[in-house]
């Protein structure tokens, strides 16, 4: 059995067992981010081995908080692990992965996949730059200090029990193709950067065929940049097309237990 917490944005905390560990960890918060994450960066000490998608500030901003003091291994593109080593992280910490690499726990395996970042629109562009006025102008600091690099899905094995991770939706057909030989339980999607984001990763669900299927990444976690999409449409989409697929949109912090 394998347990997930939904941690905001990609982030999620997965315990197979007794043993923990953290996909994409970033809990960092405004007051105005919706829905509100109690927790902050090192109430997830000694919450085991660290594995990033990319670079992103989203997805590796607190990661050198998060493994302070703990010798806590982080695992992810060369890219994706330069912010934890500006930071003073021990170079032993850290894990270069690439696509294939295997990873064994013991009692749960991971594995890296070599993916792709999705392709922002010009209809999402606009929307933004709207929305967010002079805002942008961080938004391009953050992505100049944190570029995303290597993309990397992961598939985590424990107990019989597959879980498939995507940290953003830009995988090719190709991609899917080589995916979809392999058992699927849970699927974990992102539902941010395309204005037709929904479709692009019911794609995912379609060359996959998980038993479950996630949504994440569609919270208002840094506003007014990235506001929340409303995972709904979606969900009602995804159970229309796949009646045989659970389709289960995750609380802040909420136990899902696969």
């Amino acid at each position: 059995m394998i347990a997930l917490e939904w941690l905001g944005t990609a982030g999620f905390r997965v315990s197979p067992g007794a043993s923990h560990f953290l996909i994409d960890p970033y809990v960092t918060r405004s007051e105005l981010a919706r829905p509100r994450q109690p927790r902050k960066p090192a109430d997830l000490r000694g919450d085991g081995p660290i594995f990033l998608s990319h670079g992103h500030f989203d997805h590796a901003f607190d990661v050198p908080e998060i493994v302070a003091g703990t010798g806590a291994a982080i695992h992810g593109s060369a890219t994706a692990l330069a912010p934890a080593l500006r930071a003073g992280v021990p170079m032993q910490q850290l894990r270069p992965a690439g696509d294939g690499d295997l990873f064994d726990f013991g009692d749960f395996q991971a594995q890296a996949f070599g993916s792709r970042h999705v392709h922002f629109d010009l209809p999402l562009i606009v929307a933004t730059l709207r929305r967010a006025g002079w805002e942008w102008l961080t938004a391009l600091n953050l992505a100049l200090r944190y570029p995303a690099g290597q993309v990397l899905s992961w598939r985590f094995t424990a107990g019989g029990v597959a879980v498939h991770f995507f940290g953003s939706a830009g995988a090719s057909r190709a991609e899917l193709r080589r995916l979809a030989g392999q058992r699927v339980d849970a699927l974990l999607v992102p539902l941010q950067g395309h204005s037709r984001i929904g479709e692009i990763v019911l794609s995912y669900a379609e060359a996959l065929r998980p038993r479950v299927l996630i949504p994440h990444h569609w919270d208002d976690f840094y506003p007014p940049l990235f506001p929340s999409v409303d995972p709904m449409p979606f969900v009602e989409m995804a159970r229309r097309r796949f009646p045989d697929i659970r389709v289960i949109v995750p609380e802040i912090n909420q136990v899902i237990q696969l």
